[in-house]
């Protein structure tokens, strides 16, 4: 999944492409699919809301649920253009890779 956002990331880079919402968006729901499976895994009932698993996985993570938070904020609620869409997008890598490295560590 990390791989599949920076390959997404870098060619909007190359072609100038700043309005990475559809990315983002898809990101930030895959993530919130994976929290909701692994919180089923490792024994935890997930959270009916979205916003709720997310916060929950990203805490089980050890990443920082405030980053994430902003951004499906922005995405979802206030659809505004980004005042700096590569941050945004660093954001959600770094809570993805967080994940991803604490599922890992389950095996």
């Amino acid at each position: 999944m990390n791989h599949r956002l920076r390959n997404r990331m870098l060619w909007c880079l190359a072609t100038e492409q700043f309005r990475l919402d559809a990315v983002l968006r898809e990101g930030i729901e895959r993530l919130t699919m994976l929290g909701h499976h692994t919180l089923m895994l490792t024994g935890e009932t997930p959270p009916r809301e979205d916003q709720a698993v997310l916060e929950r996985f990203m805490q089980w993570a050890g990443s920082p649920t405030e980053p994430v938070n902003e951004l499906r904020t922005r995405l979802e609620l206030i659809p505004r253009a980004p005042d700096d869409p590569v941050a945004e997008l660093a954001a959600l890598a770094s809570a993805t890779e967080a994940a991803c490295a604490r599922v890992d560590s389950l095996g």
